[in-house]
Parts: C-alpha cells; structure tokens; sequence
C-alpha cells in the first residue's frame, strides 16, 4: 500500500503492507533539512532488513530469498548476539536464505578505520585496515605512536570469536589491546613442564630498518633437586656483528646474578639491545638440567 500526499499528509509519503502493519514512512526535510525515514514494525518481529539485494532479479517476477542477501539490517530484539541497538552490515545467509556475503569492501583513497573505532579524530591517518580472516584491525598495521599486534581468529558469534592469540605465539595482544607511547610492537613466547634446554623459546624477526628492543624473561623452577641454567638472546647488532646476551634474573629476596637455580621464581631483569635490520632475535634456556622441571618466558618490545 502507497500513500503519497505532500501537500496535507503526515508523513507526506509511506510503504506499506496491505494490513498497515510494517513499511516506511517519509517526513522529507523535517530535521536539520534531513529526510527521514521511519521504521514501522512490530514489537515481536525478527530482524528486519532495510534493503536487501537479489542478485538474479528479472523484472516482472518476483524477487526470490534463495538468490538475496541482506546489506542493512536492525535486529532490535537480539537475534544475532550483536546487541539490540546494533545495525548489521552484510548476511550470513539467515536474513534471507540467499549465499550471503564473504566480504564488504571500502574504496577510499585514505580510509583511517581507527576513527570509527575510536569515535574521534586522529590528526595523522594511519595504516589500518581489515584482513581476510582477521577480526579487527589488521596485524602490523601502524600509526604514529603504536602497531597493533593482533592475531586471527576463526569468524562466528560474537561469543565465539577468539580474540587473542595462544600464549607462546608471538602474537599475543588481544584485538584491542595495542602498545602505546614509544612501545611498536610487543611479543611473547612461553613454555611449561621444561625438564632439558629450550632452543627457541621467543623467535622474532627485525623489519627492514634496524630496531631497538627490551628483552626481559621470566623463570620458576617448580621441582628441583640438582641443575643450573641461564636465558640467553642471540642477536646482531647494527654493525652485522652476531651477538649472545645471558640475561639476569633477581630472586625473591633480591639477589642478582645470571644463574637460574634452586626451586621458585626468577624475576627477569630488562635489558636493551639494537638489532640490525631483518634479522632474528632468538631467546633460549641451556645449562646443566639434572634434575629440575621449569617453566620459562620471554616478552621482547619493539621501542623503535
């Protein structure tokens, strides 16, 4: 059912269905010059798509669900799990019953994501932006001041989504967590139950320019009856040259020194170290192992 009355209507236009229960009205230039176009539905209703694309229309037959999908839907009762003031891009194909949507795409000469996370302004545009199969905004992407150091996950529900990567990934900044103030990048490698020397406990690899780095470890020794053991970095400095740091460590009751031994924690000390350009950072456990079962990890930052 259409209505269309612009000179004594209110509103001057609607879309209707016949029994007056859902549709469309129009109220042209009634706020700030805007157009607006209300939603009439029913309380108990499903979500409801506000335009929806068939994509094998012919004219003159009538638009079949199994080749639609929808491009904007409200869900004011919460069907999807978003939240029930959420307006959703895209299909899965339970809008309609078409394919549904793989991807949505912006074509900007300069798009900055970050203001629509943030809802503010940020002088300086950054680099971010949405990979395939990733949540968020996109591994490495920078701004000025940080690099979001994000892992993918597997798409689904809302409560489904992982949002961090495992420990002892290097990936480990869950999907909003980023390094700020002088910190790029942040990476993290991790083992438990260690009862022999770790060969590669945190592997990095340096990006194209030379970088500066703090390295600090973590151990605690949780079963112990003979054995000693250090941290140590292998690296190449900024002259090519191969370099071996062993770290220090503090126990609890505030004793320095290089060696890891006896049962209980070991606090690492952080040290610095300048790393040529595409190069690897490799951290690592060896000693003696006589009788001792660990747990060890290394976290490297990225300061510039």
């Amino acid at each position: 059912m259409v209505s269309y009355d612009e000179i004594t209507a209110t509103p001057a236009f609607e879309i209707a269905d016949p029994a007056l229960l859902r549709g469309f009205s129009f109220y042209p230039g009634t706020t700030n010059s805007s157009t607006i176009m209300a939603l009439a539905r029913q309380p108990s209703d499903p979500p409801i798509a506000f335009f929806i694309i068939d994509s094998g229309h012919i004219f003159g037959v009538d638009w079949q669900p199994a080749s639609s999908f929808a491009v904007l839907t409200y869900d004011p009762n919460n069907t999807f799990l978003f939240g029930s003031d959420t307006i959703i891009l895209g299909d899965n194909g339970t809008i309609t019953t078409g394919p549904g949507l793989t991807r949505i795409a912006v074509l900007s000469p300069n798009l900055d994501i970050s203001l629509a996370l943030l809802g503010g302004t940020i002088p300086i545009p950054g680099n971010d932006s949405i990979a395939t199969s990733t949540i968020g905004i996109q591994k490495g992407a920078s701004r000025p001041d940080h690099t979001h150091n994000i892992s993918t996950s597997a798409l689904g529900t809302p409560a489904a989504v992982a949002l961090a990567g495992a420990r002892g990934s290097s990936t480990v900044l869950p999907r909003f967590d980023h390094a700020h103030k002088g910190v790029v990048s942040i990476s993290d490698g991790r083992q438990t139950a260690q009862t022999t020397a770790i060969a590669s406990l945190l592997a990095f690899t340096v990006g194209a320019a030379d970088g500066l780095f703090r390295i600090q470890g973590n151990a605690n020794i949780t079963t112990f009856v003979a054995g000693s053991f250090n941290m140590t970095v292998t690296y190449t400095d900024e002259t090519n040259t191969s370099r071996t740091l062993t770290l220090n460590f503090s126990s609890l009751t505030g004793t320095l020194g290089i060696a890891i031994t006896g049962a209980g924690p070991f606090e690492g000390i952080p040290a610095v170290i300048r790393c040529k350009a595409s190069t690897t950072i490799t951290v690592a456990t060896s000693g003696t192992f006589t009788s001792l079962t660990y747990n060890a990890e290394a976290m490297l930052e990225q300061l510039a």
